[in-house]
């Protein structure tokens, strides 16, 4: 086996780059950190794997004779990306893979033993439970405004991913929640944040889902994404969530976001300490929210409009847990929800954030803890994935 082909740096670099989020290192699976290299048809993939999910991405339009290769993918990647020339160029054979750019650089083919290591084949997955065909830029926002509201699987693994409700995707990480106001599924289906991660690195607008089982696929003309559910899917405490979502929330004011997103970065220049723990105190008053320290060295006030059901409020936040409510850019102004002992409620277009207040005299910052189950046991990935199936016109004639 010997091929050459030609490739723009830029784009191969940028090809690589995605490819490596897919990778784990210092992995007891070898596999982990490595990168195939396969050319088929005048199609390019790199395929990679962070041992829970494995990553294909495409490029079409190369020319050069069909070979699959594997070699490290890390020092490959660095090289390609500070390659100064606007092509590369690769040199293929049964040993190795020689790069020319700035110099010559060669990279040995993996091997166990005397065997070459090799990634076992993956087809979709034939007659589907589940298959949706969405947007990718609508997977980008579940992404950027649910993604800092999850749970560590160190802490707590029963929310430690995106959950996909009847009527919300749902994610927590016990001090606050963000539901995203869309019905994704038409069966609730819990991902792990990793999985979710890598699809940022889709170049098609659009990319279909597909279940069957425990395994997961998405996939568009660019890219295939392999994995599986979470396996704490049925212990998510998806109604205790939602019953804090209708909670009562009696009094509501409009503030405009840069406005207590600059209050709040100046307050936690003073409650960043230990003695503050990062909470101030928050108090609604007319036309205006007041943040105070405990110790009484900052005193600054935001103000707020189109009040609802208006009556005075003190409780005690955390700064940081505020701030992180406020990460959004979707409106320039925010619906704060107020007068509920337990939390704060914001509300801006689709998406509304939950946050629990803390409390000098009883701890109330993990509101969702009585709610969560002991986690289940572990579920199976090894169920066998089936055949390519049948698909629509504008996604057809994909062989991986």
């Amino acid at each position: 086996m010997e091929s050459t082909i030609k490739l723009k740096t830029k784009d191969f670099a940028d090809m690589l780059s995605r490819a490596s989020k897919c990778t784990l290192r210092n992995s007891p699976d070898i596999l982990a950190g490595l990168v195939e290299i396969k050319l088929k048809n005048g199609v390019l993939s790199l395929r990679t794997t962070d041992t829970r999910n494995k990553l294909i991405l495409r490029q079409a339009g190369v020319e050069g004779d069909d070979f699959n290769t594997v070699i490290a993918i890390s020092v490959f990647e660095k090289i390609v990306s500070k390659t100064s020339k606007e092509e590369i160029t690769l040199k293929v054979d049964d040993k190795s893979v020689t790069l020319k750019g700035n110099g010559t650089y060669c990279f040995e083919r993996q091997t166990e033993g005397d065997s070459p290591v090799e990634f076992e084949p993956i087809a979709l997955i034939s007659d589907p439970e589940v298959r949706v065909e969405f947007e990718t830029a609508q997977l980008r926002n579940i992404i950027k405004y649910n993604g800092n509201s999850i749970g560590s699987a160190f802490v707590d693994p029963t929310i430690s991913g995106y959950y996909f409700g009847n009527s919300d995707v749902m994610t927590t990480d016990g001090y606050n929640a963000c539901f995203y106001h869309k019905k994704i599924f038409d069966t609730p289906v819990m991902l792990y944040d990793t999985t979710l991660a890598l699809l940022d690195e889709f170049k098609d607008d659009k990319v279909v889902f597909l279940k069957k089982g425990t395994h997961i696929q998405f996939y568009s003309n660019s890219g295939l994404l392999t994995s599986y559910i979470h396996q704490y899917t049925d212990e998510f405490p998806a109604e205790p969530l939602m019953a804090f979502l209708d909670g009562v929330h009696p009094s509501s004011v409009k503030v405009a976001v840069k406005d207590i997103q600059g209050v709040l970065e100046r307050v936690s220049l003073f409650v960043s300490d230990g003695a503050e723990d990062g909470t101030a105190t928050m108090s609604f008053e007319d036309n205006a929210i007041v943040f105070t320290d405990k110790q009484g060295k900052v005193n600054e006030s935001v103000p707020c409009k189109d009040a609802k059901n208006f009556k005075p409020f003190l409780c005690k936040v955390s700064v940081p847990g505020l701030l992180n409510m406020l990460d959004l850019d979707v409106s320039e102004e925010v619906t704060v929800n107020f007068g509920n002992d337990v939390s704060i409620r914001m509300d801006v277009g689709d998406i509304t954030r939950i946050l629990a207040l803390s409390n000098d005299d009883e701890d109330t910052s993990d509101m969702f803890e009585e709610a969560m189950t002991s986690p289940s046991e572990e579920l199976s990935s090894d169920t066998e994935i089936g055949d390519l199936p049948q698909t629509e016109e504008s996604l057809s004639d994909i062989a991986w």
